[in-house]
């Protein structure tokens, strides 16, 4: 079963923009690539500062199918590097980055929930889990959806 936007919400993503995202669960903590890594299976973390890195900056495709596939800049900008993008096993619900094509948790859609603020429930298009900030420096988990959770809420700030 696919899950999309609910009827008459505003999508948070733009085709082709680089994002910062940042938690409103401490309004600090940023996503980031777990030690700038390029590795598949590497861990999407939060941490509390944003420094610019291509590691804590996150550009997005629009995917045929609907919603959006989630790329570090980190990866994006390094020829040699096989395409990852936002990935997550199932059974744990753990966001990592993974090689392109081969799993199918690899589309993401960002439902604004408050209206022209940018603030946004992350989730997957395909089984609708949103995502979490889980603290400082700890993987980002997928939830059941909770409006009322800040942890789940995420600010996308194009950066440019």
């Amino acid at each position: 079963m696919a899950y999309g936007l609910r009827s008459g919400a505003r999508e948070g993503f733009q085709d082709g923009f680089v994002y910062k995202i940042l938690s409103m669960k401490d309004k600090k903590g940023v996503m980031e690539v777990e030690n700038a890594s390029i590795a598949a299976g590497a861990r999407i973390i939060t941490i509390k500062k944003f420094t610019g890195a291509p590691s804590q900056k996150f550009v997005v495709a629009r995917q045929e199918s609907g919603g959006f596939q989630v790329s570090s800049v980190n990866i994006s900008s390094d020829p040699e590097s096989t395409k990852q993008c936002w990935d997550f096993l199932p059974h744990d619900g753990l966001l990592i980055q993974n090689d392109l094509g081969c799993a199918m948790n690899q589309v993401w859609v960002a439902e604004e929930i408050i209206p022209n603020s940018k603030i946004c429930i992350v989730k997957s298009k395909d089984d609708g889990r949103c995502l979490k900030n889980m603290g400082k420096n700890n993987q980002v988990m997928l939830v059941p959806e909770d409006k009322k959770d800040k942890a789940t809420h995420w600010r996308l700030e194009p950066t440019y």
